[in-house]
Formats: structure tokens, sequence, C-alpha cells
């Protein structure tokens, strides 16, 4: 329907070019064949220049019809109009005396160039139009031109007789324009009816959306809101934010990029609100709000994570007893398959160990109690701990471990054990994956960002695999080494880089290898 009503102004023009050119063809050969039968077809001296002006009305029709095929339009308007004054200006002056009957058939290009082409083409016509009968007024008032009535055999004037097709012309044009003012009113008034329905259904489904959504224009005001909206934020149409709300959403209205969702505490509630920019045209962009009252997913989120903060801890006890147990059995006589039974339980020891504090570390980082305060770190030191701590397990398997940090800044605001875990975790993944090659740590900075990129020449990853990267409880890389992870340690990873405002970044191919990238702000204490 869109389409339809944005295709029927230029069909329209189109449809009243063709009558109009159809229509002046009629005309023009009516008066050449008029002006030859009122002289019997037979052309005296002094009128061979009207003959030919009237001949050359009915030709030019055939370049009217020509520019008309190929849809030139404008160029069409312009020339056909042009013409037409010209030819007009000097059929008056050809009939001499009694010209003034044709001074109205200057209004058709005025008034069809104003229709066809718009209103800014009226005013150049309308003085070309002035221009040319002021000038044929001025020679006849001098005596240069031909100023005798042409007259019939029995007196009556050609001229009169002669305007008749201009006059059923005239006639015509009106009835055409009135017949397209009708049609663009009814156009307009289907539009009208189907936009007042698109409104309706449009506010229908606002009004029955559990959702709140508002729009924000940008002086601030709500613009529009829906009942939801209303009850669940305290928002009116045509008045501005609550001032509680405007606080919560100012950091977000106002950062550089917009975050796509805010989650906030108001009224009680837990609110999940989504924010768009709306472009405006030729104004700022207004803002849309989606709001969710999501205190009940927040509810059991935060009893999975208290669950889960409380499980873990019960059975850190249990565990870190197990394990100094296996530490006072190694001081015991034991044969040689009682230590490989001990290897064993102490290792999956470990492993439970493992999961059990990565478990605690994400319920702490979802439930905002995972400490990260800010401080100089130097994050040299950080990642020559995290190798010295991983160098044995990366010997064991015969794989050389690189770090290079001498592109680093010496010191950086950030968190030195939370950055620790994360170079862990990644260094001790790139180890676990990776059978000949080696990993290689070295780090590197720019205007903005301090970076560190942990790079093996491992297993590598598919496509599909680093989609699920950062899933919780997703086992990494292939099912020969599924037993090995929890699945949880590149989810805290991110979570702990993003707490300090940076992000990470995977590369890899499938048995070449992969890179992991950690990007932080280049926060650099000051000077001392």
């Amino acid at each position: 329907m869109w389409l339809a009503e944005s295709d029927a102004l230029p069909n329209a023009h189109i449809r009243l070019w063709r009558l109009f050119i159809v229509g002046r063809t009629i005309v023009t050969g009516l008066l050449l064949f008029l002006l030859g039968l009122l002289n019997v077809f037979y052309i005296p001296k002094n009128f061979v220049p009207l003959f030919i002006v009237s001949a050359v009305q009915f030709v030019i029709n055939a370049a009217y019809f020509y520019l008309w095929k190929r849809r030139d339009l404008p160029l069409l308007g312009y020339v056909c109009f042009t013409a037409e004054i010209v030819l007009i200006t000097l059929q008056v002056l050809n009939f001499g005396a009694d010209g003034y009957v044709f001074v109205l058939a200057y209004l058709w290009p005025i008034v069809m160039a104003g229709q066809l082409i718009g209103s800014a083409a009226i005013l150049p016509f309308t003085l070309l139009s002035t221009l040319s009968f002021t000038t044929i007024i001025l020679l006849q008032y001098n005596g240069i031109v031909y100023n005798e009535k042409i007259l019939m055999p029995n007196g009556t004037s050609q001229a009169l007789v002669l305007s008749l097709p201009y006059l059923v012309f005239a006639a015509l044009l009106v009835w055409v324009l009135a017949r397209e003012v009708q049609r663009t009113y009814e156009r307009l008034a289907e539009h009208n009816r189907a936009l007042l329905g698109m409104n309706r259904l449009l506010s229908s489904i606002l009004k029955s959306m559990s959702e709140g959504m508002f729009l924000l224009d940008f002086d601030g005001q709500v613009a529009l809101c829906n009942r939801a909206a209303g009850e669940l934020l305290g928002l009116q149409e045509g008045k501005a934010l609550p001032p509680a709300l405007a606080e919560h959403l100012q950091p977000a209205l106002e950062a550089p990029q917009r975050p796509e969702r805010v989650q906030f505490s108001y009224e009680g509630r837990a609110i999940s609100l989504s924010l768009v920019n709306i472009p405006a045209n030729g104004a700022k962009e207004r803002i849309l709000g989606v709001a969710r009252d999501v205190t009940r997913e927040a509810e059991l989120e935060q009893m999975k994570s208290d669950f889960l903060a409380y499980a873990t801890h019960e059975l850190r006890t249990p565990l870190s007893t197990i394990k100094t147990l296996i530490s006072l059995l190694r001081y015991t006589p034991l044969d040689a398959k009682a230590r490989e039974y001990l290897d064993l339980l102490e290792g999956q020891v470990e492993r439970q160990r493992r999961m059990v504090t990565n478990l605690l570390d994400l319920a702490r980082l979802e439930a905002g109690r995972y400490e990260l305060p800010f401080e100089e770190v130097s994050l040299a030191q950080v990642l020559h701990s995290a190798v010295r701590g991983l160098r044995p397990l990366a010997e064991a398997k015969g794989l050389p471990l690189a770090l290079n940090t001498e592109a680093l800044p010496e010191r950086l605001v950030a968190n030195a054990s939370g950055l620790e875990q994360v170079f862990v975790n990644l260094i001790h993944n790139a180890i676990q994956f990776t059978d000949q090659g080696g990993v290689t740590i070295r780090g590197g900075q720019d205007a903005e960002t301090v970076w560190v990129a942990v790079e093996d020449t491992g297993i590598g990853m598919t496509p599909e695999q680093r989609a699920h990267l950062f899933t919780k409880f997703y086992p990494m890389r292939t099912q020969a080494k599924r037993g090995e992870g929890t699945g949880l340690g590149l989810v805290i990873s991110r979570m702990i880089v993003e707490a300090l405002g940076g992000r990470i970044e995977v590369e890899s191919t499938p048995g070449k290898g992969s890179r992991f990238t950690v990007h932080l702000p280049r926060r650099l204490p000051p000077p001392a």
C-alpha cells in the first residue's frame, strides 16, 4: 500500500502530461484546419507567417511526445512551455489587431507549468509571458508590426473563429486539473484513513503490551508512553522524567556509547531497560525506551547465586581437609600402586577445588560482591607471577613458555589479583590445549589501550566453538579434552576484564592455534 501511495504522484504527472499533449495536438491540428478552411485552403501572402506558426505548433507536438516517452519530464516541461509562450506570442502578433483574443492562451503554459513542473516554475513563465505581450504592445504602438484585422469574406474576424479550439482546450485543461485535484483529494483521504487505522492499531498494541514503552524527546520530555510505562516508571506524556528515574538514566543517556541495556532498582523493583536512538528529520535524535519488571528474575538469580555461594563454601572445607590428608599420606610407606591411586585422587581433588573456586567466584561476580578495587599495578610483575606458577605444567608437556613485557607501561591503574586470575586462566588453557609448539605471551600499548596477547599453537577452535566460548558450563574445544575444564574460567575472566573497563578478543584457526587478547583502558597513574 505504501509503495502504491509513493508512486501515485509520478503516475498522475505522467497521465496529465499525456492528456495535455494529446489535447494540444488536437487543438493545433484543428486550428490549422480551420485556418485553411476559412481561407478556402488558399494562403494569401500576408497569411504565410500565420500558417507557418500554426504548422510549427502542430509539428512540435512530435517532439513533446518523444520527450514524454523518455520520461524526461522536467526537460519536457521547460522546453514545452517556453516554446508554447513563444508560439502564442507569434500567433498574437500575426493576427494583428484581433490578436488580443489569444491573450488568455498565456495562462495555459503558466498553469500547466505550475502543475507539472512545480510552483517554482510559475514565476519565470509569468515573467516571460508578460515580457512577450508587452513587446507586442510596444511594437504595435510604434507601428513596427502589422496591425490590421484579418477578416473573412463576410467581414467576420477570423481570430474570433480560430479562438474556439483554444477555448475548448482551456475547458479541457480546467476539467483535467479539476479531476486530478479530486483524485489527489481522494488519495489523501484514503491515505489518512489508512494512517488513522495504523495509528489505532499501534495504540492498541502499545496499550496491550506488558513492557513499558516510552519515547523521550530531545529536550528530555516524555513524548509518548503506554500504560505499562506509566504504572512501572510513573511516566506521563508531556512531562519530564521523574527525578529519581532521571538520576538512574542520566549516565546511560550521556554516555558516548549508550549501553544496549540498563538494569537498576527503582521503587523496590528491579527494572531492565533497553534504550534505542530514533533519528528525527532535521532535529536531534529521540530515544525509545522499553522497560521490563525483572524483579522475579532478579530474585531467582539472587537465590541461585546465594545457593552456589553457600554450596561451594561448604564444599571447600572438606576438599581442603582431603587435600591435607593426601599430603600427610605421602609421608607414609606406600607401594607403587597405592601411590598411583593417591596421585589420581589428588588430581581429582584439585579439579574439584578449581571447580568450587570458579563457582564461588562466579557467584560473587554476578552478585556484585567480587572486590576489584583499582590500584597501581605492574602488569609485567602480574604476568611473571602467572607464568612462574604455570611453568612446571608447560615443562611437563615439553612446551616452551615465552614472555615478552618490554612494550608494557611500568605501571597501570587496574587490579592485580583480578588480572592475575585472568592471565593464569588464559595461559593454563593455552598449555592445556597445546601438544606441540609452544605458548607466547606478549604485551603492548597504544594511545587508548594496553593489551596482552596469549598465543598458542594448539588445536584451535571452530567458529561454532568460538560463538559459545563465553557461555557458562560450555566445555572447550574437543571431545577428547571435555573432562578437563569446568566451562567457567573464560566466563569469569571476561567478567573480571569488563569490570575493569576492558574486553577480550579471540582469534582462532582449527589445527593452527588460538590467540586471546586482553585490552585494558590505558589508565596510567599520575607521575610521582
